[in-house]
């Protein structure tokens, strides 16, 4: 267990992934949840995750 980590939760509006990508450089890590969708889902709607990932100036972790 690490005792010194610091969490931030932060709120914003509009398009997911411009939110998270454009307050990314203000930590050194990113972390962001994936809900596992279907195949279609995946191929008709994108997945935020994957964008973020892609796109990120920091190492970003993806929890399921």
């Amino acid at each position: 267990m690490v005792s010194d980590a610091e969490l931030d939760t932060v709120v914003e509006l509009g398009h997911p992934v411009r939110a998270i990508i454009d307050r990314a450089d203000d930590y050194e890590t990113g972390v962001v949840g994936s809900h596992g969708g279907s195949v279609s889902e995946y191929l008709y709607v994108g997945n935020v995750a994957k964008k973020v990932v892609n796109r990120s100036s920091v190492p970003v972790v993806v929890v399921r």
